[in-house]
């Protein structure tokens, strides 16, 4: 799966924008309806303002194996968030090591090495490096059927979890992460995987879909 556009909401969009555009040296504009939309590689990150705060999960797809100038470069830049003191996690079971942060609006962010892409290389690392969106978090009411529909509606093959509480649909170039908002908080942050709004265009197997989150209810159309 590839995702093209990520549409999410902040109630601080001055401040996002500076963090993605001086912290992480991304490419950014305003956007003609109020937003701001972030080059973020392959993918286009768009913020538009919102009175609620809210916030998402979401990572970035870099070079498979720049993962400890990744973690140095942030560490420059950011306060890395940690699992019991370990900043780089080893993700086996993914074949990828992650290491995360908070933007400005309170996101939990991902850098995301994954050792089944080929992606190149980029020395010395820097924004240039991220390659795309590869994940984005979905809060929902039932993770098992919205999998189901998911899949039903997009072809979409699952890729992990217990489908109870959590679930990843998709590919390593892609990924949606359905998780269970009361049985599940984003990781390595413990924050609550709250409810928010938010809208994903993307290309699975030649087809363009557009899925919309709304209230933990998802819309999926062509």
């Amino acid at each position: 799966m590839k995702i093209q556009r990520l549409r999410l909401y902040t109630s601080n969009l001055q401040q996002q924008k500076r963090f993605y555009a001086e912290t992480l040296g991304l490419p950014t504009q305003d956007a003609d309806d109020g937003g701001l939309v972030v080059e973020a590689g392959a993918t286009m990150l768009t913020f538009f303002p919102a009175e609620e705060p809210y916030y998402y999960h979401f990572a970035f797809n870099i070079s498979p194996y720049q993962y400890d100038a990744a973690l140095a470069w942030l560490k420059s830049r950011v306060i890395v968030l940690s699992d019991n003191g370990t900043e780089l996690i080893d993700f086996s079971n993914w074949n990828a090591y992650a290491m995360y942060f908070e933007d400005a609006g309170g996101n939990i962010v991902e850098f995301i090495a994954r050792r089944d892409l080929e992606l190149p290389e980029v020395v010395p690392f820097g924004s240039q490096a991220i390659h795309s969106v590869s994940e984005i978090g979905l809060s929902v009411r039932q993770v098992g059927e919205a999998f189901d529909v998911i899949h039903r509606e997009t072809a979409l093959p699952f890729y992990s979890g217990n489908r109870s509480n959590f679930c990843a649909a998709g590919d390593p170039e892609g990924l949606f992460i359905l998780v269970d908002p009361e049985d599940k908080d984003w990781y390595p942050a413990d924050r609550p995987a709250r409810m928010s709004p938010l809208e994903v265009h993307f290309e699975e197997q030649g087809q363009v879909y557009k899925l919309s989150l709304e209230a933990g209810n998802i819309t999926i159309t062509r």
